[in-house]
């Protein structure tokens, strides 16, 4: 059975904000390459010249965009978290496998009661 660290209880508090700032990261990224996008397409119609600077900067910020929303898919949230961690010791647990089958069909019964949208209410 793994034991809860307090650096894992930490994490687990802190990962819900952490996947908040990676978007934020992502959404400035891809802002800022849009921008600069426009400024390098604009400069060149305009001026005949060719500024291959701002060009590449366009194209690293986008794909820091792209990357951050990629890796953000992959941040489980902190109820995932909790889960991955508190339903196996009680899954794997002799003692509520040992349960009769009328007390379990009652606890998943009540469960299926609520919907995700109530039990962020609670």
């Amino acid at each position: 059975m793994e034991i809860l660290t307090p650096a894992m209880v930490y994490w687990l508090g802190v990962v819900d904000s952490m996947k908040t700032w990676v978007l934020v990261l992502s959404v400035l990224s891809m802002i800022s390459g849009v921008i600069a996008l426009v400024i390098y397409s604009f400069q060149y119609t305009e001026n005949g010249v060719n500024y291959p600077k701002i060009g590449k900067l366009a194209i690293i910020l986008i794909s820091v965009g792209l990357m951050a929303l990629t890796i953000r898919v992959f941040i489980p949230n902190g109820k995932t978290i909790a889960a991955m961690y508190v339903l196996p010791p009680i899954v794997n647990n002799e003692s509520v496998q040992a349960l009769p089958s009328e007390v379990l069909d009652f606890v998943r019964g009540y469960i299926k009661q609520y919907t995700p949208k109530e039990i962020d209410d609670i």
